[in-house]
């Protein structure tokens, strides 16, 4: 019995040497502290660097005084700060609530702030909480380090680490009866998410609680790291899935074996088939080898055709294959006639116009018409020709829209329009790096894109001798080789070309390749310039007016008479131009004599609106007129009206051109077919 009493006193002597010796060095820091507030000793011996720091950084804040009660939150706002950090509030309480337990049985209130020191929780023992609430520290209230000077939540915040504050150390006397420990919670960008802090009465000071303390918002730390990682996966996960859902086309995902692992919402519904029915079950399961036709999915270059049977209904896919980085891969389709819808609006090249289109009753006209319907039931390769604005382009697409590749792509090349250099990249295509200026990525050239379908080309004469022989190949071959590389395409394209040109003539003259025009004229269909099809100029007259005046206007006999004898070198573009130009100035309310002054070469009269004939020029007035009278042929008369125009613009050919209203192409053309030359 007296052996335990001696042990009791024993450590009753223990524990109040420790006090003293804890009062003597709270006596010193307050000393201290007082000394460094009356300027006596800013640099006082024994106090910890962080606390000095905090020290002068309170002095310069400037607080003369402290308010507990300021920037209270209310309810209300406490929950929508909380709301705005939910990800980091409800983490932070789940594992500070996990160590509740421990915080009450220690005597210490656990507490959580955001980055501004507002605190968001609170939890303690009745009795702990009751002080605290004396002091003001409960939830809502602002314990940042610029207001209530140097305290652990506070100082933590702007030091970004660990710290404890006991007794003393805090700036105010008001908070010299509380030991406080806190750590910064950080998110994954490293700015401050806010604090974790245990708080206590002086009594309960223990140096153990900083270890405690900042292994907890390390802890915290880590879940957001994780909550992050895992945040940054699922809305991959979830991108990828809706740009799969919204994809045009439809996606087949397979393993290095070709099973099926996922399919697309499109893939499913071109097929007609559930999910349920295809995962994880062979890719032949759903396309058969004679469906597949001999593709090797493994090649990952270039288009294959799948043909693919729904009931009755059969379907007609283009499809490719991709490597993925985990050696699966992805199967790419789409029904041919969607894919060449998007060809066409990529390349702004649709065929718009049909045999309907075509304005014409002459014999001339009506005979080329008939030979383009035959011609749109076959897969023959076409050749067009006529003077430029004759309708070239109009036919061609006539002929597209009315044959079964209607639903293909129709793409126009303008072989006089390309650089020479350029000009084969664009029919083929070429491979990445295959030259300088090229993409890396390589281009489609416009054979691959026409696939399917139709390509037109225009102003085939213009072509360069050497780019002839390649396209020689194609039309031998079927089959296309990119720029720089080595893999042959096969291509299922119709040709029609079209020229303004004597292709035989420049055949004698060694410029355009015999072998080359008999296979693109397999079949000729040759339209008419509009002065050989008089009777047509009043309906396409009639249709212009109509399109550009929206019906209020129309044409007079004795007008009708004077455009049914123009030339029109321009032919029908002429003269929707003229129509245009005429009808504008007239609904625009100028006079006679105003636009005689402007369309200086016009012979169109046109009635507004039921009034009497409005003549631009007298007959007396007009070259074209008189030269009709001469009973010279139509080639003479054309070749008078050149020499007249180039003579009355002093041989400049550009003036002269607009004159006549056709391009200084053409008049060049003119010019070297009846060998006009100036006489200097």
């Amino acid at each position: 019995m007296c052996q335990n009493w001696s042990i009791g006193i024993s450590a009753i002597k223990v524990r109040q040497e420790e006090n003293m010796s804890e009062y003597k060095e709270q006596e010193l820091i307050r000393k201290a502290k007082l000394n460094f507030i009356n300027k006596k000793d800013l640099n006082p011996a024994g106090i910890r660097t962080e606390i000095l720091n905090s020290w002068k950084r309170t002095f310069n804040y400037d607080i003369s005084k402290v308010s507990l009660k300021e920037k209270l939150l209310s309810a209300d706002e406490l929950n929508d700060r909380i709301t705005r950090r939910k990800d980091f509030y409800d983490i932070a309480v789940h594992i500070i609530e996990g160590l509740n337990e421990f915080s009450i049985g220690s005597g210490y209130m656990s507490l959580l702030s955001d980055e501004e020191g507002y605190m968001l929780l609170c939890l303690g023992n009745k009795e702990i909480q009751g002080n605290a609430k004396n002091n003001y520290l409960i939830e809502g209230c602002n314990r940042s380090e610029s207001r209530l000077g140097t305290n652990a939540i506070g100082t933590s915040i702007i030091a970004k680490e660990p710290v404890q504050v006991i007794g003393e150390e805090h700036f105010f006397s008001v908070f010299t009866q509380w030991s406080c420990t806190a750590a910064p919670i950080f998110y994954p960008d490293g700015s401050i998410a806010g604090v974790f802090g245990l708080s206590g009465p002086i009594s309960k000071a223990n140096h153990l609680t900083l270890s405690f303390v900042t292994a907890t918002a390390e802890t915290i730390t880590r879940q957001l790291k994780l909550k992050k990682i895992h945040d940054d996966l699922q809305r991959a996960k979830d991108n990828i899935e809706l740009m799969g859902e919204v994809a045009p086309s439809g996606l087949i995902l397979l393993d290095s074996n070709l099973n099926i692992i996922q399919l697309n919402r499109k893939a499913l519904q071109l097929l007609q088939k559930k999910e349920s029915d295809v995962i994880n079950r062979p890719l032949d399961s759903l396309f058969s080898k004679t469906n597949l036709d001999g593709w090797n999915v493994y090649d990952v270059y270039g288009e294959h055709g799948i043909f693919y049977k729904t009931g009755k209904k059969a379907h007609h896919f283009t499809a490719y294959s991709r490597k993925t980085k985990s050696n699966d891969y992805i199967i790419v389709f789409e029904p041919n006639n969607e894919l060449h819808q998007r060809i066409n609006r990529l390349v702004g090249s649709e065929a718009h116009f049909s045999f309907d289109d075509i304005i014409g009753s002459s014999d001339s006209m009506s005979m080329a018409v008939k030979l383009a319907k035959v011609a749109s039931k076959t897969d023959i390769n076409i050749l067009l020709t006529g003077e430029n604005g004759t309708g070239k382009e109009l036919f061609a697409q006539s002929i597209h829209n009315a044959s079964e590749r209607k639903e293909g792509p129709f793409i126009t090349i303008n072989c006089g329009a390309l650089p020479r250099s350029l000009i084969e990249s664009e029919l083929f295509g070429y491979e990445g790096g295959s030259f300088t200026g090229s993409k890396k990525e390589g281009n489609v050239g416009k054979f691959e894109l026409a696939n399917g379908g139709t390509i037109f080309l225009d102003e085939i004469g213009e072509m360069p001798f050497d780019a002839q022989a390649a396209l020689l190949r194609v039309l031998e071959n079927k089959e296309i080789v990119r720029i720089g590389a080595t893999k042959t395409i096969k291509i299922d394209v119709r040709i029609i070309s079209a020229t303004n040109k004597d292709l035989p003539a420049m055949i004698r003259e060694g410029v355009f390749r015999e072998d080359l025009y008999y296979r693109l004229n397999v079949l000729d269909i040759h339209i008419p310039a509009l002065r050989d099809r008089g009777e047509d100029i009043k309906l396409l007259a009639d249709y212009f007016i109509k399109k550009y005046s929206k019906g209020n206007l129309q044409l007079s006999d004795k007008s009708y008479h004077r455009l049914k004898n123009r030339l029109w070198p321009g032919n029908v573009r002429e003269l929707e131009n003229h129509i245009e130009k005429t009808v504008h100035l007239m609904q625009s309310g100028l006079t006679e004599t105003e636009i005689e002054y402007l369309t200086d070469k016009l012979n169109i009269g046109i009635d507004l609106s039921g009034k009497d004939n409005v003549s631009l020029k007298s007959e007396a007035e007009n070259p074209q007129t008189k030269i009709q009278e001469n009973n010279l042929s139509l080639k003479d008369n054309e070749c008078i009206c050149i020499k007249k125009a180039l003579s009355a613009s002093c041989w400049n050919v550009q003036a002269a051109a607009k004159k006549l209203g056709i391009s200084r192409r053409t008049i060049y053309r003119k010019m070297e077919k009846y060998n006009i030359k100036r006489n200097i």
